[in-house]
Formats: C-alpha cells, sequence, structure tokens
C-alpha cells in the first residue's frame, strides 16, 4: 500500500511476547536473545525503534523483520510479506499495476505502465548458496586488504574518491583471479575484479557482483542465481532521506561524501542521508523494496542523467510508485562523476530537498 510505513510501528509494541523479560538501561532493552539464547546479547533501543543481537543479528532490523523472524517467515515471498503485515496490523501493498500519475512534469505514458514484482524463488535462498557467497565475500574482503588487492585499492580510493572506512562498512572485496564453482546447484562464473556484496536483510547476501575489467563482457558480472532488489548498505528509517542511485559506486560516493563531512567536524545528522542503488535502469522493482522506501521522510530519485534520456524514463517509474518521491537529477552523469570531480554533493542533496 502506498501509505505503509512499517518503520512507524514501535517495536516495543510487539516485543513483550517475543523476549518478555528484557531489562530497561536508558532508551534501551536488554537481555538474553529469543533467537540464538545468548545472555544480555539482544538489545531495543526505544529511540530509533530498531533491535538487534550482538551475536546473531548484528546488524540493526525494525519490527518487521523481528516479528517475520519469531513466526518463521519469509519476507522475500508474498505470502511471508502479508503475514508480517498482518502481525504488525498493517495492510500489504498491492501487485499489479498503481495507480499512475504524473510528478515534476514527468508524464508517464500507457506503454510505461508502472508494475511491482515478487521476488520469486532462487537460488540465493539456498543455504549452501549462501554457505560459499559468504565464504567468497570473506576472501576477498581480505584480498582487497592484501598485496593482491593493492592496485584495486588504489583505484577504488584515489581514482574512485571512496573513503576507506566506506568500503569497510560495505564489505568491498577484491577477486584476483578467475572464480569457478557450484553453489547450491548452479555453477558460479565471476572474473577477476572489485566484489561487491548485496546484503540480503537477514545476514546473507542476496546478490554478488563484480566490477572487472575483462574485455567484450560489459563492466559488471554476477554470480548465478541472485535474486532482484536493491542495494542498501544501511539501514533506512522514517525520519531519513534516501537518495535513490543507479550503480554501488554512486552509493558509496555519497556515503563517502558524508564520512568526510563527519570527520571534519560536521554534522552526524548527515548520517540520514541514505544512499541506495537499483543496479541498472529496471532493477529492484520488488514489492519488499518498494515497501522499505516508502517509510523514508522523502526519496530523491537521482538515477543516471543519460544523453538517450534512460534514467529519466526509470526514473518515472519510481515516481509513480512512491508518494514521496522526487525527481533530482546528478550534476554530471552520476554521483561518482561528481565525486571525483570535486562537486560538493551534500550541497546538491540540499538543493534537492528544498526544490
Amino acid at each position: 500500500m502506498s501509505d505503509l510505513r512499517v518503520k512507524n510501528v514501535p517495536i516495543e509494541s510487539v516485543i513483550g511476547g517475543i523476549a518478555p523479560n528484557l531489562k530497561r538501561a536508558g532508551r534501551q532493552l536488554f537481555g538474553a536473545c529469543p533467537f540464538c539464547g545468548g545472555k544480555d546479547r539482544f538489545y531495543v533501543d526505544l529511540y530509533k525503534n530498531y533491535w538487534g543481537c550482538r551475536h546473531c543479528t548484528p546488524k540493526p532490523k525494525d519490527a518487521l523483520a523481528l516479528v517475520a523472524l519469531a513466526n518463521g517467515l519469509d519476507l522475500n515471498t508474498r505470502e511471508g510479506m502479508q503475514q508480517g503485515l498482518a502481525l504488525l496490523g498493517l495492510e500489504d501493498m498491492p501487485a499489479g499495476k498503481p495507480q499512475m500519475r504524473t510528478t515534476k512534469g514527468i508524464a508517464l505514458q500507457s506503454q510505461q505502465k508502472a508494475e511491482i514484482g515478487d521476488l520469486r524463488p532462487s537460488e540465493a535462498n539456498s543455504p549452501h548458496w549462501q554457505e560459499q557467497a559468504v565464504k567468497f565475500v570473506n576472501t576477498a574482503y581480505g584480498a582487497l586488504r592484501g598485496e593482491a588487492g593493492k592496485a584495486a585499492w588504489d583505484y577504488l580510493t584515489v581514482k574512485r574518491g571512496l573513503a576507506p572506512a566506506v568500503l569497510d562498512r560495505a564489505d568491498i572485496g577484491f577477486n584476483p583471479e578467475p572464480y569457478n564453482a557450484v553453489w547450491g546447484g548452479v555453477e558460479v562464473y565471476l572474473p577477476r575484479g572489485v566484489v561487491i556484496a548485496w546484503d540480503d536483510g537477514n545476514d546473507g547476501h542476496s546478490r554478488i557482483r563484480i566490477r572487472t575489467a575483462e574485455s567484450g563482457k560489459g563492466k559488471y558480472r554476477q554470480a548465478t542465481g541472485a535474486l532482484n532488489g536493491l542495494y542498501t548498505p544501511y539501514p533506512i528509517g522514517c525520519g531519513d532521506l534516501v537518495v535513490l542511485v543507479e550503480g554501488e559506486f554512486d552509493a558509496l560516493a555519497l556515503r563517502s561524501a558524508c564520512y568526510a563531512h563527519v570527520a571534519a567536524g560536521g554534522n552526524s545528522r548527515v548520517y540520514r542521508i541514505i544512499p541506495v542503488a537499483t543496479g541498472g535502469t529496471t532493477q529492484g522493482r520488488v514489492l519488499r523494496h518498494v515497501a522499505l522506501l516508502s517509510v523514508a521522510a522523502r526519496v530523491l530519485v537521482a538515477l543516471d542523467d543519460d544523453a538517450n534520456g534512460a534514467g529519466d524514463s526509470a526514473a518515472a517509474w519510481w515516481l509513480s510508485v512512491l508518494p514521496n518521491a522526487a525527481r533530482h537529477k546528478p550534476a554530471r552523469h552520476d554521483l561518482n562523476d561528481m565525486l571525483t570531480s570535486g562537486d560538493d554533493l551534500l550541497a546538491w542533496v540540499k538543493s534537492g530537498v528544498s526544490a
């Protein structure tokens, strides 16, 4: 539904039936984890409205993830999503063809009907696929920070201008040589190149992509069996400003600008600017992630400024399904071009908010 606000559901309203014996310390509740049983590992932040476990759930999650895990629901399926939303007293977003509208002067043509797809079953749901993906990402993480990854590290930090701390947080790695293996029953080939891991929201990976210089194959390759969705390396809250970009490096470029601002003594509230990438002009159009973006205070749709208008066309789809969205073109082709050209990304974001 267009007014879905999962992040507005207080975790305190559902935690009692899942972890009834938590202790309060200021704005936090803490105690034994109802999932792994670890003592004093589980916490709920009542102010930021998220929960986690320092052992089994290190990345903070929302109320929907809590009730889903407690009830064994798979949020990557329509049935699981519907059941999770029902437990929170929310309605599901209807599939199919949301009502068309014209936003910011971009008129959707009849042939551009917005359709929200489902996350379909794939090899990425297989425990073996996940096991191999995690192993590959961990190995690549170490390789990027070793001798084999020195050139790739320089490419990312010097040529691309990405902050080392941001690369660490996003688990960016390097694959030093062509890789062949079988993950979950499918053959996976990954060439030499920079490794970009996509979080599936459940301590696993939905997609593994390689930025490669391999000739004749395009700039990006990905592991067979991946799930469609969005690149969301940072949690989204109901008061956050989402900047929706096309490439992962664009998302990391904006985060690097935020990091540099804070490191220079600036206000850490810039971390409420959350970059999210589609990975392609028509990618990411799935129920869970449309719902996720709808909880943000605002979404600036900053897909590439292409000469052929592909970015504008793709942006129109997001404007048709997100009532909190507005088109905000990059000042150059994309955000990473802006960063490497010395543009002030935060000033550019501010101009989009005030427009």
